[in-house]
């Protein structure tokens, strides 16, 4: 379960008041993070912006293969660190976040049905034409599998970089809504399916 249905507030309420805060070394994607809250950096031990220097203006996005190579990196620089337990990497991806450009025919496909690629469109439309709703679920699940596919590439280069015991969790800060209620993507109201989200536990042993 979810600390929230939006990042900010599954932010502070998951690190702000955790025991482990002073050991966070927190890889962000995710500019809406330091834009709603520029202090953000009291909550953990230090913040990486790497949206900063990976956003992509044409997609709108930040790719996870960007920041997974960047997160190598870091493990190599702190694997001691990590290894001892004296600190943890959190790494916070954007996709498969809105606008879920993965799927490459997904501008074309709500151009076709009259909804250029925003919010404002997009929430006018689904409700007259339920297409809308399946190009989204179809966009969403291509960036997830997007994702997952350097997800698992990273894991794999854990298991090469530590010959101890590391684990590795996979998760998400909320939901996502398709339509549930009328609406789209994760408003910030307490709904059950933006606070359920994944918890895959990986124990990468050697």
């Amino acid at each position: 379960m979810s600390n929230g249905s939006i990042t900010l507030d599954w932010f502070i309420s998951t690190w702000c008041n955790s025991k482990h805060k002073s050991r966070v070394y927190y890889i962000s994607a995710n500019p809406f993070i330091r834009k709603e809250d520029p202090n953000i950096s009291k909550c953990v031990h230090k913040v990486v912006d790497t949206w900063k220097m990976f956003w992509n203006k044409e997609k709108m996005t930040v790719s996870t293969k960007s920041i997974l190579n960047f997160s190598k990196i870091m493990l190599r620089l702190y694997s001691k660190d990590l290894e001892a337990g004296r600190l943890k990497l959190v790494i916070h991806l954007l996709q498969p976040h809105a606008p879920y450009i993965y799927w490459p025919h997904v501008f074309d496909e709500l151009w076709r049905l009259g909804a250029p690629y925003n919010i404002t469109t997009v929430y006018s439309l689904h409700r007259k034409n339920k297409h809308v709703l399946d190009i989204l679920r179809t966009s969403y699940i291509a960036s997830l599998n997007y994702s997952l596919k350097y997800i698992a590439e990273f894991i794999h280069e854990v298991y090469r970089l530590y010959p101890k015991k590391i684990t590795i969790v996979i998760t998400s800060d909320h939901g996502e809504l398709f339509g549930e209620y009328g609406l789209l993507f994760h408003p910030n109201i307490e709904l059950p399916e933006l606070r359920i989200v994944p918890w895959f536990v990986v124990h990468a042993t050697r």
